[in-house]
C-alpha cells in the first residue's frame, strides 16, 4: 500500500513543486523508520518474553519448594508468575512486531488491547496491594504458620517440598525465628507438647541449641524481617514499575498512531 502510494506520488511529480515532493518523500521516509523502529522494539520484546518463559520453566524445578511456605496459594509462586508473564509478553510482542511489519491493522488493534489490559491489570494490582495490605499480610501470616505447625518435620528423610531447608535458610539469613515470634514453633506437629525451636533460630548456632532457653534464640519474627527487606527494595520496585508503565504507554501511543495512519492509507 505504501509502495503504491510512493509510485503514485512519483507519477505526479510534474504537477507538484519540488520542495513539496521532498517534504512528502521525507514524511514517507520517517514513516518507514517509525515502522522499522516499532518492529525492532517489539521483536526484542518478543525475544525477551520467550527467554523469560524458558527461564521460568527452568526455575520451576528449583523454586517449587518455596511454594510450601504458602501451601494454599502455592500456585501463585514467583516462578508461576514468571512463566505467565513470559507467555503474555511473547504474545503481545508478536502482535506488535508482525502487525507493524505487515502493516496489519487488526493485529495492531489486538496489540493495543493487550497492552492496555496489562497496564490496567498492573494498576488494579497496585491499588489492591495498597488498600488491602492488611488482608494480604494476614493471609500470608496464616499460611506461613500453617506450614510450620502442620508441614515442618526435620525427621523426614526425604523432604520433598524442601520446607525444612527453606525455613532454616530463611531464619539463618534473616536472623529471625518463626512467623511472628519464636513461640510459633511451640507444640507443632514435629514436636508436640514441647516448647522448643529449630536450631536455625539460635543466635549462635550449635547442635541442640533450639532446646535451650529463649534467651539464646532470635526474638524477631521472620515476617517482620521480610517486610523490612521488601521496604528497603521498594524504591527499586517503584523505578521498575514506573519505567514499565511509561514504556507501555509509549507502545500504546505508537500502536494508535500506526492504526490511524493505516486507516487513512486504506481509505
Amino acid at each position: 500500500m505504501l509502495l503504491s502510494d510512493s509510485l503514485t506520488l512519483t507519477g505526479k511529480i510534474d504537477s507538484i513543486d519540488v520542495p513539496v515532493i521532498q517534504i512528502l518523500y521525507l514524511c514517507l521516509f520517517i514513516w518507514r523508520i517509525f515502522l522499522f523502529t516499532f518492529f525492532i522494539f517489539n521483536f526484542i520484546v518478543t525475544c525477551l518474553g520467550g527467554g523469560q518463559l524458558v527461564v521460568g520453566v527452568w526455575l520451576q524445578n528449583l523454586w517449587t519448594p518455596y511454594g510450601s511456605l504458602l501451601p494454599t496459594y502455592s500456585l501463585f509462586s514467583p516462578t508461576t508468575l514468571i512463566i505467565i508473564m513470559g507467555a503474555i509478553i511473547t504474545v503481545v510482542g508478536f502482535f506488535g512486531a508482525f502487525g507493524s511489519l505487515m502493516e496489519n491493522k487488526c493485529m495492531l488493534i489486538v496489540y493495543f488491547i493487550f497492552v492496555f489490559l496489562m497496564l490496567l491489570l498492573e494498576i488494579i494490582i497496585t491499588v489492591l496491594g495498597c488498600t488491602q495490605k492488611e488482608i494480604v499480610q494476614e493471609t500470608v501470616t496464616q499460611q506461613m504458620v500453617i506450614s510450620i505447625r502442620e508441614s515442618y518435620d526435620p525427621t523426614e528423610v526425604d523432604d520433598e517440598q524442601g520446607l525444612v531447608k527453606i525455613w532454616d535458610q530463611l531464619q539463618v539469613e534473616m536472623k529471625c525465628c518463626g512467623v511472628n515470634s519464636y513461640s510459633d514453633w511451640y507444640n507443632i506437629y514435629a514436636w508436640p507438647n514441647k516448647q522448643r525451636v529449630p536450631d536455625s533460630c539460635c543466635q549462635n548456632y550449635k547442635p541442640g541449641c533450639g532446646q535451650l532457653e529463649p534467651l539464646y534464640w532470635h526474638k524477631q519474627g521472620c515476617l517482620a524481617e521480610v517486610g523490612y527487606w521488601f521496604m528497603k527494595k521498594l524504591h527499586v520496585l517503584g523505578v521498575i514499575a514506573l519505567t514499565l508503565a511509561v514504556t507501555q504507554i509509549l507502545f500504546m501511543v505508537g500502536a494508535m498512531y500506526l492504526m490511524c495512519r493505516l486507516r487513512r492509507l486504506y481509505q
